[in-house]
């Protein structure tokens, strides 16, 4: 008979799976990234050259994240873990004096 998962294993997956997912998510995003330059260049000279701008920027910055989350995930420190499964303490806590 096999042995159940354990709660760090457990926490080790789901974290991997995340990181896929958001690293297909960024990788996406960097290959749109060409035609928001051309884009751009399109419009150098009119009023939708802020608009392809700002598109452009938020994309690029929205990938550094993406790929920082991921990089995060992927190590599965204390952090991670915490993030995934709280201490019964911690759930408590959040619950508020109400619950």
């Amino acid at each position: 008979m096999e042995e159940p998962v354990s709660k760090q294993d457990a926490i080790l997956i789901v974290s991997r799976a995340a990181t896929l997912y958001l690293v297909c998510w960024a990788l996406n995003d960097l290959m749109q990234l060409p035609a928001s330059a051309l884009m751009l260049s399109r419009h150098a000279n009119d009023s939708m050259r802020m608009y392809e701008l700002t598109s452009l920027v938020s994309m690029l910055v929205r990938i550094a994240g993406l790929f920082t989350v991921a990089a995060w995930l992927y190590r599965c420190g204390p952090g991670v873990a915490s993030y995934f499964l709280p201490s019964k303490k911690q759930a408590n806590s959040e619950d508020g004096p109400g619950d």
